[in-house]
């Protein structure tokens, strides 16, 4: 019974002190896709700005917030279709 509680814990120890290194490293996303990695890759310059109605709108987006938010499990193109990447400011493409 003694070393059932030890193996136990032992156990239970390892997969805590895993979860926390997941947790602690910020680089822990569940979406690594590279339509993800190629929007990041432009959108987390913090002076990435584009001018709409006369105002200057901010487009950044903070990689590790981004991966722990509600969003980090999703693909940017989840919600943005139909837009054209190659094209910087970005269209939508024609549907066809």
């Amino acid at each position: 019974m003694r070393k059932s509680l030890a193996k136990s814990s032992l156990v239970l120890i390892s997969a805590f002190a895993f979860a926390m290194l997941l947790n602690l490293s910020g680089n822990f996303s569940l979406s690594t896709s590279k339509s993800t990695d190629a929007c990041i890759s432009c959108h987390e310059d913090k002076e990435l700005t584009y001018e709409k109605d006369g105002k200057i709108i901010s487009i950044y987006v903070d990689p590790k917030l981004y991966s722990k938010s509600v969003h980090g499990g999703s693909e940017c193109d989840d919600c943005h279709k139909g837009y054209n990447p190659d094209e910087i400011p970005h269209s939508k493409t024609k549907e066809k």
